[in-house]
């Protein structure tokens, strides 16, 4: 009975366990490393797109933010007012397609162009489409003209999209996340032009595809597209949600499903913990959700 005490004390018994468990912790942080190098090495050997990927981010961490950047796209000599943003568009529309779909596309609606990524995307892509392009930053717009100019089929615009035609202050933010502000007070706002997303649709429409990405405004242009969406097949939309304002997300969701869009939403930025403490990103933005929509099976 002593022997049977002493044999199965606690003490003799943690030891063993602390052993086993320590060992189980190193095999599974060795099979993650060795699956995450092994991935990495089979998409650099597989993958152009990843290469070049794993490339700009190795450059946009070697430089500082809102350096303006010469770099080679595809043969392609493009400009670009920050190596980082840069970096993290190339992965989202080169690396992940994340604008593909399963036809060809005839007419694109880019809203919020930037410097012209998703343009020089969808003409590589759909080499036949014609494409109209809206950037509200005028300082980003010079580098859209110079990175679409021997581009056929594209027009660009230097306008805000919106849910009237108006003037509206604009806070560029350097890169990729400049937005129409109801701020007038800051040193950075600007006035820019508005277009009435239905007035667009109207006079340059049909369009099959419609790309928004246009940091907030989504929130009013998607209810005004509400009953004008009959020969749009697709729809990307990148949803924002600020904590200054209410969340629109189910107003966008139900002008979509009363379309006969059938939905799908990938997170880009959330909390982890939401009940406990809200991310906020730099630009304002307390959530971010990229939202796919399509008519008909060719997603499903």
């Amino acid at each position: 009975m002593n022997y049977l005490k002493r044999k199965l004390s606690p003490k003799i018994l943690i030891g063993p366990l602390f052993f086993n468990l320590i060992q189980h912790i190193y095999l599974l942080i060795k099979f993650n490393i060795y699956l995450l190098i092994t991935s990495n090495i089979y998409l650099l050997i597989k993958s152009s797109e990843y290469r070049k990927s794993s490339y700009y981010y190795s450059l946009s961490n070697r430089l500082p933010r809102y350096q303006p950047i010469s770099i080679k796209l595809n043969n392609l000599e493009l400009t670009a007012p920050d190596a980082a943003s840069f970096a993290s568009m190339y992965e989202e529309i080169y690396v992940h397609r994340i604008y593909e779909t399963s036809e060809s596309i005839g007419r694109v609606l880019d809203l919020g162009s930037n410097i012209g990524m998703s343009v020089l995307w969808f003409k590589e892509s759909y080499p036949e489409s014609e494409v109209v392009a809206y950037e509200a930053d005028r300082d980003i717009f010079k580098y859209l003209e110079n990175n679409t100019k021997n581009c056929k089929g594209v027009s660009i615009i230097n306008e805000a999209v919106w849910h009237r035609d108006e003037i509206l202050q604009f806070n560029p933010e350097g890169a990729d996340a400049g937005r129409i502000s109801d701020d007038k007070n800051t040193e950075k706002s600007v006035a820019v032009q508005a277009k009435d997303i239905r007035k667009i649709l109207d006079e340059k429409g049909p369009f099959d595809y419609i790309k928004m990405d246009i940091e907030g405004a989504e929130s009013e242009v998607i209810p005004a597209c509400r009953g004008i969406l009959n020969d749009t097949k697709f729809i990307f939309c990148e949803y924002h949600s600020t904590f200054e304002s209410e969340q629109s997300l189910s107003k966008i969701l139900g002008v979509l499903y009363d379309e006969g869009f059938r939905v799908h939403i990938q997170p880009v930025a959330t909390s982890k913990q939401p009940f406990v403490k809200i991310y906020e990103s730099i630009a304002g933005f307390d959530m971010q959700l990229n939202i796919f929509a399509w008519k008909g099976e060719s997603s499903e």
